[in-house]
């Protein structure tokens, strides 16, 4: 038990390492060179070189030290700040406000396929958004479940392998998401020091698209875990499948009983 826990351990610290303290740690580096060469001299990378050799010689080892301590407290603040800022991406992400650029979006899913279901069809500012929504509504097209009051209930069915498999991919999207934070930090930064404004762009843009990717992954994933027990989910509170298969009439029945309500035949 104590060799793993101890690995476990490596994997969380190596995660954090990699997804928040370096990340932090290149932002104060940014930042710093912005202060040590201004706007105007961004790219003149020899004098601020020369700028930190001139100051590390001049210091003293625990001056040294006190600096080194510094930059991985701001660094590790920059993280916490990125943690935080990746709720608030989240939240926009999924978002189903502005009704105006919705109605957009819509309009020009609707204009290039004339024959999508309207159930569908676009529904929060972003494809991302759009992706986690629309796993929901094929769950509740198909088989009639609220997928957010059973999937605590189908969680439990399925086997540890099953478990993990879908927690990896849901880490997978969060980390992408924490890349879009990141990004946003470092545009912010373009303020101090263009040239990491440059980084930060060209970050969003990859953190998007992974973010859409590993959206789109987990959701099939999920759907996937639900289209595999959605029997067992019946068997389990005991309602009878006639067709072999759930339909919207027994998926209504499996939520009202999970919903602790009558259920109606």
């Amino acid at each position: 038990m104590n060799s793993i826990l101890e690995e476990f351990g490596k994997k969380i610290a190596g995660r954090w390492a990699g997804a928040v303290l370096f990340p932090g740690v290149l932002l104060v580096a940014c930042l710093a060179t912005g202060i040590l060469l201004g706007q105007g001299r961004a790219l003149q990378w020899e004098i601020g070189f020369g700028s930190a050799v001139r100051l590390a010689g001049s210091a003293t080892g625990p001056q040294l030290f006190s600096v080194a301590v510094l930059a991985l407290l701001f660094g590790y603040a920059a993280g916490l700040l990125a943690l935080c800022l990746r709720g608030l991406v989240v939240r926009v992400a999924v978002s189903a406000r502005p009704r105006k650029i919705i109605a957009i979006r819509a309009s020009r899913a609707r204009s290039r396929n004339p024959n999508q279901p309207e159930p569908y069809l676009p529904a929060r500012l972003t494809v991302i958004g759009d992706i986690w929504r629309n796993v929901g509504k094929r769950v509740e097209v198909q088989y009639g479940l609220d997928l957010l009051l059973v999937w605590p209930r189908i969680w439990i069915l399925v086997s540890e392998d099953v478990r993990k498999v879908v927690a990896e991919s849901f880490q997978a999207y969060r980390e992408a998401t924490l890349v879009i934070s990141w990004s946003l930090l470092f545009l912010a930064s373009g303020a101090v020091w263009w040239t990491s404004a440059v980084g930060g762009a060209l970050a969003l843009v990859v953190g998007f698209r992974r973010s859409g990717a590993s959206a789109r992954g987990a959701s099939q994933i999920i759907e996937s875990v639900v289209d595999a027990n959605q029997v067992s989910l019946a068997t389990s509170v005991g309602v009878a499948l006639p067709q072999g298969r759930m339909t919207p009439n027994e998926g209504s029945r499996v939520n009202n009983i999970l919903r602790k309500r009558s259920v109606v035949d």
